[in-house]
């Protein structure tokens, strides 16, 4: 099945509704604005001569079918892409027109999850991996595509970037991790793979170690931030 953030226009407004929302989930857990500050801090302190021109890609990339970003050459101090990459059919594109549009001496700032990694897994028969499969497969393009990053930005003509892993651990109120079950068991059963009653039942398994205190959660994000040739 297609990546949903691909396909956004054409799904039904409940999809949309629950993507915002974990969107929003997400961007208000202090554990990710941490992450934020910490990769954004890489990119150093703005040029002297003033405040920088930023541009950034959103976590929900509707224009990337574009060929083009309809910006300038070399117009832009940085570029960010926060939480993009993994939804693009041609990273290699984004990263392409991220060096075209930056100015020499420019700084990238990339940030994504390392998808593959999702786990809400407690025990070898745990069956929640099947919710996490299937919300890999519905909502990500590329779950693997941030460990190539530094050699795709390289390829796109950055200096040699520096990069760093964050752990996202949540075993208490874990609204988004839980999110990510309760999309994927949506996902199976707008699939056909298994009916509602059983798409409730993984829902409701995965808020059981919630109320055990066992609960856990845990995605790895990748950041990188490189610069373009003076």
């Amino acid at each position: 099945m297609p990546d949903v953030h691909a396909v956004i226009t054409e799904v039904e407004p409940s999809v949309v509704e629950q993507v915002a929302t974990a969107m929003e989930v997400s961007a208000s857990d202090p554990r990710q604005q941490a992450m934020v500050e910490t990769y954004l801090g890489d990119l150093g302190r703005p040029p002297a001569r003033g405040s920088w021109r930023w541009v950034a890609a959103p976590a929900r990339p509707a224009g990337c079918r574009r060929r083009s970003l309809p910006l300038e050459d070399a117009t832009f101090d940085a570029v960010v892409l926060h939480r993009v990459l993994t939804h693009v059919p041609g990273p290699e594109r984004a990263l392409g027109e991220a060096f075209r549009v930056l100015r020499p001496g420019g700084r990238l700032a990339v940030f994504d999850g390392d998808y593959a990694t999702i786990t809400l897994a407690t025990g070898e028969d745990d069956p929640l991996p099947l919710c996490v499969a299937t919300f890999t497969s519905a909502y990500i393009t590329d779950p693997w595509v941030m460990r190539r990053l530094a050699a795709l930005v390289e390829r796109a003509g950055f200096a040699p970037g520096r990069p760093r892993s964050h752990g996202y651990l949540q075993v208490s109120e874990p609204d988004y991790m839980l999110s990510i079950a309760d999309r994927g068991a949506d996902a199976l059963a707008a699939a056909g793979r298994i009916g509602p009653e059983l798409a409730a039942a993984l829902k409701a398994e995965a808020r059981r170690p919630v109320e055990a205190n066992a609960f856990h959660g845990h995605v790895a994000y990748t950041s990188l931030t490189a610069q373009k040739p003076a």
